[in-house]
């Protein structure tokens, strides 16, 4: 009886052991692969933030350019009406227009990237649960 119960002792502790080093090596494959996915949302979280920036950075720049053309625009509808103020008050407005375009896609390519930086961050804290 009690070579019985030795016996089966040591199967159990051997059993345990061969449990814990599984579970360490899980462990640490499972760390790992962690560090990586967190590397890959970290580089994604940069790539969104650097493009925010750039699209915003347009933005400025279309909006300045439709201040400064509207404002020429004024100067020029108080001078006298001739051919040559004609085309420019006509490239002036196409240029008007151009940037309200310009205004109007880079806001809606913000609002999609700004969407894409909230779905990361919500994959990555459902990745970490």
């Amino acid at each position: 009886m009690e070579a019985i119960k030795t016996v089966t002792d040591v199967e159990l502790l051997n059993r345990k052991r061969w449990i814990s080093s599984r579970i360490v090596g899980e462990w640490k494959k499972c760390n790992k692969f962690m560090s990586e996915y967190k590397m890959i949302y970290e580089k994604q979280s940069t790539v969104i933030t650097s493009e925010l920036s750039d699209h915003a950075r347009r933005i400025d720049v279309a909006q300045g350019a439709i201040v400064s053309l509207t404002e020429k625009k004024t100067l020029l509808g108080t001078a006298k009406v001739t051919a040559d103020v004609t085309t420019q008050l006509t490239k002036i407005e196409s240029e008007i227009e151009r940037h309200t375009k310009v205004v109007t896609v880079e806001e809606k390519v913000i609002t999609a990237v700004k969407e894409k930086k909230t779905t990361n961050e919500s994959e990555y804290v459902m990745h970490v649960d």
